[in-house]
C-alpha cells in the first residue's frame, strides 16, 4: 500500500461498532492475510486481509487481532511479528509494538512469539470464538481448531454476517478514497484513449493503466484488468490483454484503481478507428439507456436483487429491438433460462469498497452509504459485438450520486474523445 491516509480513530471506530453487535462472552479472532508463493523463493506482491486492514489498519502480514470481554468491558490485543534484523536486510523496516499501536488505537501491542499461552488462557474463560478465515489460511483454521480443542465446551460462530453489515455502509473516509480511486481511474482512461488504434495491442492499453496508475500514487490495479477487442468482449472476464486490434472493432475496458486499499470500477467501450457503426451505436445505446434506468432505480430501499431483475426485463425488450429473439421466442423461452442470459449474463450490480466485490447481501435494501457498481452489458457472440458501461454509484438519503458521471460515455462524447 503505498499510501495510508486513514488515522487510528477509523479503525477504533469499526472495532467499537464490532463490539457492539457481538455476544460479551465471545472471543475474536482476526487474521491476516497469509504470505503466497509465486514459484521458487519469490512472493506474490503482499495485500492485507480486508478485514484486518478495516479493524486495525496494519499492513502487513502475521498478524492476528484478539479481541474479548474483561469486567464487562472489550480488551483488544494486537499481535505482530518481532522485528527481525535480517529480514529487515531484503524487506525493509518491520513495525514495532508502538508503530502498531500509533496506527491501530490499540494500546496493548504484542509479538506473536507470545500469542499461543494467551490464546489458550481465554479460550478456557470464553463461550464462544468468532474468527475470520482469509482464503486458503490454514493457519487460522488451524488455530481455531486448536483453541476448541483446549475448551471442549466452547462453541464456533461466524464473524462474516456482522461484518458485512458493517463494512457495507462507508463511512465519510472511505467514501473520500473511492473517489480519489476514481479520479486516478479517470485519468488512465483519458491517457489511454490516444493509442486505441488498429494494430495496436490490448496490453498496451493495459501498460498505460499501470503506468497512470502508480504515477499518481495507486496501489495499482483493484482487479486484473479486461482490455477485450472484437470477439474477446464476449469473454467475461477476459485478462489475457494480447490480441491486436482492428478496425471497426469495439474495445471493452473493463479496470479501476485501487488507492488506499480503496477499490474503483469502471468499464467503457469504445469504437476502434474513432466511430461507431449503425450496428454497434443501436447495441452501444440499448445499454447506456439500461444504465440510465438502472442508476434511476438506485436508491434507499430497493435490493440489488430487485434492480437486477428490472435492468434484465429492459434489456430484454432491448434485446427484442435487435432482432436477437422475438416476443413469439420469449413466450415460449424455459422460465428456468431465459433467453436474456444468452447475451446478459452477469448481474447489473455489486456492492464495491475495501474489496472490488465488496461484502454484502444483494437481497437487503440499499441504505445511504453503500457504494455499488451499476454495469449492464449485451454480448453478441455471433457478430463478436460486446459492449459494457459501468459506473460506481453512491446510495445517498434522497436517491444516489454517480460518482464517475464526469467520464464520457455517450456515443457523441466518446467519438469526440476519439477524434482529439
Amino acid at each position: 500500500m503505498r499510501n495510508q491516509e486513514l488515522p487510528y480513530h477509523f479503525f477504533t471506530r469499526n472495532r467499537k461498532n464490532l463490539q457492539k453487535e457481538l455476544d460479551p462472552n465471545t472471543l475474536v479472532i482476526v487474521f491476516s492475510n497469509p504470505v503466497s508463493i509465486r514459484n521458487g523463493d519469490q512472493q506474490y506482491v503482499y495485500r492485507q486481509a480486508s478485514d484486518m486492514f478495516y479493524f486495525s489498519g496494519i499492513t502487513q502480514p502475521e498478524t492476528v487481532l484478539v479481541m474479548y470481554t474483561t469486567g464487562g468491558n472489550w480488551h483488544e490485543i494486537l499481535f505482530i511479528n518481532r522485528p527481525d534484523p535480517k529480514t529487515a536486510i531484503w524487506d525493509g523496516y518491520q513495525l514495532s509494538t508502538s508503530d502498531a499501536a500509533d496506527a491501530s488505537g490499540i494500546t496493548d501491542v504484542r509479538y506473536t512469539d507470545t500469542m499461543k499461552q494467551t490464546l489458550e488462557k481465554l479460550a478456557k474463560k470464553n463461550e464462544k470464538i468468532a474468527s475470520t478465515y482469509p482464503a486458503h489460511h490454514q493457519v487460522a483454521v488451524q488455530w481455531t481448531e486448536y483453541l476448541m480443542e483446549r475448551n471442549k465446551k466452547i462453541s464456533q460462530t461466524s464473524l462474516q454476517p456482522i461484518i458485512s453489515k458493517l463494512r457495507v455502509i462507508k463511512a465519510p473516509e472511505e467514501i473520500a478514497l473511492i473517489k480519489k480511486a476514481i479520479d486516478i481511474t479517470r485519468k488512465a482512461f483519458e491517457n489511454l484513449v490516444p493509442m486505441i488504434q488498429s494494430g495496436a495491442m490490448e496490453y498496451e492499453i493495459e501498460a498505460e493503466m499501470i503506468r497512470t496508475f502508480i504515477a499518481n500514487g495507486s496501489d495499482g490495479h483493484a482487479f486484473d484488468p479486461i482490455v477485450a477487442s472484437g470477439p474477446n468482449a464476449c469473454i467475461l472476464h477476459y485478462i489475457n490483454n494480447k490480441r491486436k486490434m482492428k478496425n471497426k472493432e469495439l474495445l471493452l475496458l473493463d479496470f479501476g484503481a485501487e488507492f488506499n486499499g480503496y477499490a474503483a470500477d469502471m468499464s467503457r467501450t469504445l469504437p476502434i478507428g474513432g466511430h461507431f457503426t449503425t450496428r454497434q451505436k443501436e447495441v452501444y445505446r440499448a445499454v447506456l439507456n439500461a444504465q440510465k434506468e438502472a442508476i434511476n432505480l438506485i436508491r434507499p430501499g430497493i435490493s440489488i436483487k430487485d434492480i437486477n431483475e428490472q435492468v434484465r426485463q429492459y434489456l430484454e425488450k432491448k434485446m427484442v429491438e435487435l432482432n436477437l429473439f422475438t416476443e413469439q421466442d420469449i413466450a415460449q423461452q424455459n422460465p428456468e433460462e431465459p433467453l436474456t442470459r444468452k447475451y446478459f449474463m452477469h448481474g447489473t450490480s455489486h456492492f464495491m469498497g475495501i474489496d472490488v466485490h465488496d461484502i454484502g447481501d444483494t437481497k437487503e435494501k440499499l441504505q445511504p452509504g453503500m457504494v455499488l457498481t451499476c454495469e449492464p452489458g449485451l454480448y453478441i457472440k455471433e457478430e463478436s459485438l460486446g459492449v459494457r458501461i459501468e459506473n460506481d454509484i453512491l446510495v445517498t438519503e434522497n436517491g444516489n450520486e454517480d460518482l464517475m458521471a464526469h467520464i464520457p460515455r455517450e456515443t457523441e462524447d466518446i467519438e469526440r474523445l476519439l477524434s482529439q
